[in-house]
């Protein structure tokens, strides 16, 4: 029985010698590494300021369309050299609806739609 009594005195001095000499060294055996510290990054430089906007320029068409003298048959391109005297396109007051399609024109209702959509 004194052996066993003799064994668990032993146990207890070896845990408490560990938890002696665990609390100011052990603490640091095993733990990790410290974080490398991360390097200093510089600001980003500047970006270019973009160049002051311009208004679009306004696209210059092919030759007006007269409005003068407006009709409701639209001629364009191909039609309007025979039927416009000489502009790329117009609007005719010559001609009826059906006059009008069959000669290769658009045929609007009144003649502000055709001098906004010819």
């Amino acid at each position: 029985m004194e052996v066993t009594h003799l064994r668990r005195s032993l146990a207890l001095v070896f845990v408490a010698a560990g938890a002696a000499f665990a609390g100011p060294i052990g603490c640091g055996l095993f733990a990790p590494p410290p974080m490398p510290q991360m390097p200093d990054i510089p600001a980003p430089p500047e970006p270019p300021k973009p160049p002051d906007a311009k208004p679009p320029e306004v696209p210059k068409l092919q030759s007006p369309i007269p409005i003068d003298n407006t009709g409701n048959c639209c001629f364009r391109h191909n039609e309007a050299a025979d039927q416009c005297s000489g502009a790329t396109r117009c609007c005719n007051a010559k001609f009826e609806v059906d006059e009008c399609e069959a000669k290769g024109g658009f045929w609007f209702h009144t003649p502000e739609d055709c001098a906004g959509a010819c």
